[in-house]
């Protein structure tokens, strides 16, 4: 049999623990889940172990969960529940989403916990709150008064159609509307000239404040764009949308729809990040 020469037993010489380990950190700082699973599965690796290699798996979970938190978030953020939106914020600050999302996120979280609702009943008579989401359900001793304004932690829309309303304070809930009855709760919009935040990605700057379609639309925000809101302008019927005129880029966008509870940017605030 052919011996090997020096030369062959080198090229065959098994890489180090120190080799492994600095190929790992490289896939960490790279942060490519691809080259980091490789090299978290090559055999040789078997022989690292300690902090790095725990640190390495978890920077792997982390990066492979990241899309669908960031999906999620957006999701969230561009909808009407508080409780859901904090939900997808502590799954994001887990994995790792970056810090402007979080950021414009935050923003979403406290203008939705600031939303006003009220009470506005057509015959004037107070509203029982119930103990669950159901016209039907448990009456609580609470119950909301004719031109009350209140605060909504979560939204969700029954089997019956409902909208059913959670509120903040822990009372219970309420309903926006009964059959027979008609509408009983509406939206309130405090927006005004200022700074916000987009919290719909792909948000649409239109030249007119009508925004006539697709022809119309000059740009489109990504999710977290700071904008400044020069005018306010609420869309007939009185629970349409909320439109803004913005200064870079020029033109209108909507920020708030009345009747879904909708939003495409928020009034930004100061948070923790330093919004």
């Amino acid at each position: 049999a052919e011996k090997l020469d020096g030369c062959h037993l080198s090229n065959l010489r098994q890489p180090s623990t120190e080799e492994k380990l600095e190929e790992l950190r490289q896939a960490v700082v790279a942060q490519d889940p691809e080259m980091l699973r490789a090299r978290l599965e090559s055999q040789s690796a078997l022989r690292i172990t300690g902090d790095e290699l725990n640190q390495a798996g978890h920077e792997l979970w982390a990066l492979e969960a990241r899309p669908m938190a960031l999906a999620e978030l957006r999701a969230a953020a561009a909808g009407n529940s508080a409780e859901a939106l904090h939900a997808a914020i502590e799954a994001a600050e887990v994995v790792g989403v970056s810090k402007v999302e979080i950021e414009a996120a935050n923003c979403a979280l406290q203008g939705l916990e600031a939303m006003p609702w009220v009470y506005v009943p057509s015959d004037g008579l107070h509203l029982d709150i119930r103990t669950g989401p159901s016209i039907c359900g448990l009456r609580t001793e609470g119950m909301l008064m004719s031109g009350e304004r209140f605060l909504v932690c979560s939204e969700r829309r029954g089997a019956d159609g409902i909208l059913y309303l959670k509120l903040k304070d822990g009372r219970g809930w309420v309903f926006e509307s009964k059959p027979g009855v008609g509408t009983l709760c509406v939206r309130r919009s405090d927006a005004s000239p200022g700074a916000y935040v987009i919290t719909q990605n792909e948000s649409a700057v239109t030249r007119s404040c009508g925004g006539a379609g697709e022809a119309d639309v000059v740009a489109r925000l990504q999710f977290g764009t700071r904008i400044s809101v020069l005018e306010v302008k609420q869309k007939l019927p009185v629970r349409g949308k909320i439109r803004g005129r913005i200064a870079q880029p020029a033109g209108w966008m909507d920020l708030l729809d009345l009747s879904s509870g909708k939003h495409w940017a928020h009034r930004q605030t100061h948070t923790r990040f330093g919004l």
